[in-house]
């Protein structure tokens, strides 16, 4: 009986061993395109380090294989390993230098890495070999929002919406320039065509809903807001700003009755805190004002008027070191607001 346990497990382990040398053997006999095919499946299972050692293998196979660089690069592109994404979008470039998407890739990168000055050489070289590839334009306007060119921005997306007349976003990133911009009306007129094209967009609501308020339209922004929170009842965000906006109308009730919602979905929101703390004030609840400003410093509040106001607090308490220190950091924050 010990005998015949003993064959069996002999067998057992034998065919294991056979069957891993099998394996091994059949993964050593894949060619570099079965490789890189591998690789594809791994990344488009966001699985990117196996698909790394896979797109390895194909070009430790085949030096020349452009696209397994590339897609390597891609797979470190988006595990944040930018330096490493860069080196095999080189490596693809040496070996294809008319190929746009390569260009736009190493754009991003770097770009992620904040060297815009790259990133634009970059863009711009895969725009002499593809003029009409929208992505391109896509992070040309990012990195021309992100210097406050927004004008070269705005043409960014509207070539982008000449190429592609139903594209949602493009509208909706256009419209978000000329709300940056304190051109309202048109903003607006862009997230209607977004909203036209995708009604779903929660994004351009939001948006609008914002510059309404701007252009002090109150009314019809916390319209907006009613209906974005009626389909998304935990927007946290659409609750505080829709407060904010019922500030303005001096609704102070309404207001604060918002902010809390808010904070039933973001308790540790700075700006809510801030908000919740000057309706208080304002109303002359003063001991709940003192308890959100110091809620909202602890939070790293950088508002100007909370600490002028919290120091005003501990001023007529008599607590003048308390008072002294809060309007001190108040007026640097002020300071510091006005250099950016």
């Amino acid at each position: 009986m010990k005998l015949s346990k003993i064959l069996l497990l002999s067998l057992a382990v034998c065919f294991f061993s056979c069957y891993c040398r099998a394996e091994s053997e059949i993964e050593e006999e894949l060619t570099a395109r079965e490789h890189f095919n591998k690789g594809i499946v791994y990344f488009n299972k966001h699985e990117y380090d196996y698909s790394i050692l896979q797109f390895t293998k194909a070009i430790q196979m085949n030096p020349q294989f452009t696209d397994a660089f590339k897609q390597r690069g891609n797979a470190f592109l988006e595990m944040g390993d930018y330096e490493r994404a860069i080196w095999d979008y080189d490596r693809a470039i040496e070996l294809n230098p008319k190929y746009a998407n390569l260009y736009l890739n190493r754009g991003s990168a770097y770009y992620s890495l904040g060297d815009n000055e790259k990133a634009l050489a970059d863009y711009n070289k895969a725009l002499e070999i593809s003029p009409d590839f929208t992505m391109i334009y896509e992070g040309l306007a990012n990195i021309h929002k992100e210097l406050g060119e927004y004008d070269r921005a705005i043409a960014d997306y509207s070539k982008i919406i000449k190429l592609e007349p139903t594209n949602a976003k493009a509208f909706y990133k256009r419209g978000y320039v000329y709300l940056k911009k304190g051109e309202y009306d048109r903003a607006i007129n862009n997230f209607n065509s977004a909203l036209s094209l995708n009604p779903k967009y929660y994004d351009a609501r939001f948006d609008r809903a914002l510059a309404f308020s701007e252009k002090g339209d109150i009314d019809r922004a916390i319209s907006e807001y009613d209906k974005l929170i009626k389909e998304d009842p935990h927007n946290a965000l659409a609750y505080n700003n829709r407060g904010y906006d019922y500030f303005k109308k001096g609704d102070n009730e309404s207001a604060i009755k918002d902010y809390y919602a808010s904070l039933l979905m973001e308790p540790f929101s700075v700006d809510t805190w801030d908000n919740i703390g000057i309706s208080y004030y304002l109303t002359g609840r003063i001991d709940l004002a003192k308890d959100a400003f110091e809620k909202a410093i602890a939070l790293g509040s950088v508002c100007y008027e909370c600490y002028q106001y919290l120091s005003e607090i501990y001023e007529k308490e008599g607590n003048k070191e308390k008072a002294d220190m809060y309007r001190w950091a108040g007026q640097r924050h002020k300071k510091q607001g006005e250099q950016k």
